[in-house]
């Protein structure tokens, strides 16, 4: 069995020595392509938690979309106010006035729209690129120290056998809570420059413009549209058409203009955290990072030669059970070896009876008692020994059953000690194979195997009461039962014979009287003593059974007035109580 540990052991040691060598040269630029998913994963994150909780929200860029709606009616109006002109020189002045006005407006957007993408959009976009590449640069100065902080702690082990597990297994402690910490500081980033819109050229601009273009349009409608709605109209259809555009759109831009000067005069509300350290560590989960081939396969030849030792330490289990079988047996055959010299002892009285009763005698009475004790006794003699086969088979079948039996041992507390060894190993890694036996040894003892042993004693426990009350119940229906009844013949029948004037009767009482004293002195040896209360006794319910209660001149209530049988009591638990005659 050593031998074959000792093999088990130098595989161990082989295939830890084969995954270090392959760890070193490819773990580093394992680490750099799980800082790569991490990078993107991360990115992906910020931007949707920038749209969650960026102050303006989204109201900057449909300030710009708003605006070009409003170059589109622009458009319209100055088009309608060229087809209504006719020979009122009056009304021709008011359209061409609006015209040049809308006109220079748009000439000033087109300066800035430059007729491409959602410049505010490209502006947010370009911010939150910058915040993702600040918080690029610091998982890669993070990358840098882990990548040292491996080298210095000899940590690439661990984490090439961790590798198939998700990243946050690998990160608990300071490089979880580093990353998070990194993308909080890159989010708040991000949100800051969002909220200062005054330091957003773009975004600034087209906040103005939308004010500025509601502001005109509000003037042109104060200023110059009564005096078209006054003047005599040649083609009132433009007109109206002309006067409904610009209605409608300064009522439509007003509520936008509000909202943006109430974001923008309101301080921004910022949760803290933005999102958990919970939330967070499932997003590094989500995250698949496959091991190189070569890590991946090392990896699993450690981890399962490992696990095959770590599960050998369960067969310390085996030998608990074998120790609690053989304690189990002690008991079994102690209680077989009381019951062999109480039913010898009956033997050996039947024999000598037998040989010293005659088949007739003068004092025919005494001798059909005589004749009646030999029958009882030889009763017994053949019940004991029945009792003592059934007893004995059944629990020495039950024990070999129980020490063939294997633990009960759930596959996830078994995963459970074999993850917490492998922690184990890298905190204190053995110095070679010979080493490897203290270390499992330190593993048992640690407080992570302390519930499987423990649930194994309990277990062992179980069973050996299990024995035990078996065996005090065999004492009390087998043993003491036949001892009890035995002193039942001696009160009832042996006393007619005591003072009998045929010597064989009365030779026969003392044999019988002195075969009772050595069952006691054979009960005493095996820790079971007598209880045999005495008149006048007080009454004792946990040592005293009443089988009788009278009144008796001398007597006062709650005394012992007479013992019938004797009680017994096995070290300190009573198995027996002394049946007495108490005085009411």
């Amino acid at each position: 069995m050593a031998k074959k540990n000792g093999k088990e052991c130098l595989i161990l040691w082989d295939r830890w020595q084969k995954l270090k060598a392959t760890i070193e040269e490819s773990m580093p630029q394992q680490v750099e392509e799980m800082f790569m998913h991490f990078k993107a994963a991360m990115g992906g994150q910020l931007s949707s938690d920038v749209a969650r909780f960026a102050h303006l929200g989204s109201k900057d860029e449909e300030a710009y979309v708003h605006l070009l709606k409003m170059m589109e009616v622009y458009w319209a109006v100055i088009s309608h106010a060229q087809q209504a002109r006719g020979d009122n020189a009056e009304v021709n002045a008011l359209l061409a006035g609006i015209s040049e006005v809308l006109g220079s407006r748009l000439k000033d957007f087109e300066e800035i729209s430059g007729g491409g993408a959602n410049p505010v959009s490209v502006e947010k976009q370009g911010i939150v690129a910058d915040a993702c590449a600040f918080m690029g640069q610091a998982l890669d100065s993070l990358a840098v120290q882990i990548a040292g902080d491996c080298e210095n702690t000899n940590r690439w082990l661990e984490y090439a056998v961790l590798a198939s597990q998700p990243p946050k297994t690998m990160f608990i402690g300071q490089y979880l809570e580093k990353c998070y910490e990194i993308y909080q500081d890159s989010l708040r980033q991000a949100l800051t420059s969002l909220d200062d819109i005054h330091s957003r050229n773009d975004a600034r601009e087209c906040t103005q413009l939308l004010q500025r273009e509601w502001e005109e349009i509000g003037n042109i409608i104060k200023v110059q549209v009564p005096p078209l709605e006054a003047a005599k109209l040649d083609k009132t259809t433009e007109i109206h058409k002309l006067l409904t555009l610009l209605r409608e759109l300064y009522q439509q831009t007003g509520p936008l203009v509000d909202e943006l000067q109430k974001l923008l005069s309101t301080p921004p509300f910022r949760p803290s955290p933005f999102i958990s350290q919970e939330e967070f560590a499932k997003i590094l989960d989500a995250v698949k990072i496959k091991p190189t081939t070569s890590v991946n396969k090392d990896c699993r030849g450690f981890s399962n030669a490992l696990v095959k030792q770590t599960n050998g330490l369960f067969a310390r289990f085996g030998t608990d059970s074998a120790q609690a079988a053989y304690q189990m047996k002690k008991i079994i055959s102690s209680n077989l070896l009381l019951a062999e010299e109480i039913k010898a002892s009956f033997a050996k009285t039947l024999d000598k009876l037998s040989k010293t009763t005659p088949q007739e005698a003068t004092e025919a009475q005494q001798l059909d008692i005589l004749k009646g004790i030999i029958e009882t006794i030889g009763i017994k003699i053949e019940s004991m020994a029945d009792s003592f086969v059934e007893f004995n088979e059944t629990w020495q079948e039950k024990i070999r059953n129980f020490a063939m039996a294997k633990p009960e041992i759930h596959e996830d507390e078994r995963k459970d000690i074999a993850q917490k060894v492998k922690v184990a190993w890298f905190a204190a890694t053995p110095e070679s194979a010979e080493s490897i036996g203290v270390f499992l040894d330190a593993c048992w003892d640690e407080d992570f195997c302390k519930p499987a042993r423990d649930k194994n004693q309990r277990q062992i426990k179980s069973n050996l009461d299990k024995v035990e009350k078996a065996a005090l119940q065999f004492k009390k229906e087998v043993l003491l039962y036949e001892v009890c009844t035995y002193e039942e013949l001696l009160t009832h029948s042996v006393a007619r014979l005591r003072d009998s004037a045929w010597e064989v009767a009365a030779e026969a009482a003392k044999l019988l009287d002195e075969t009772f004293k050595v069952l006691e002195t054979i009960l005493k040896k095996s820790n079971i003593t007598v209880i045999r209360p005495e008149a006048h006794e007080i009454f004792n319910a946990q040592e005293h059974e009443v089988l009788v209660a009278e009144k008796q001149e001398g007597f006062k209530k709650g005394e012992i007035i007479k013992m019938v049988t004797s009680g017994y009591r096995y070290g300190e638990q009573i198995v027996l109580r002394a049946n007495v005659i108490a005085a009411r």
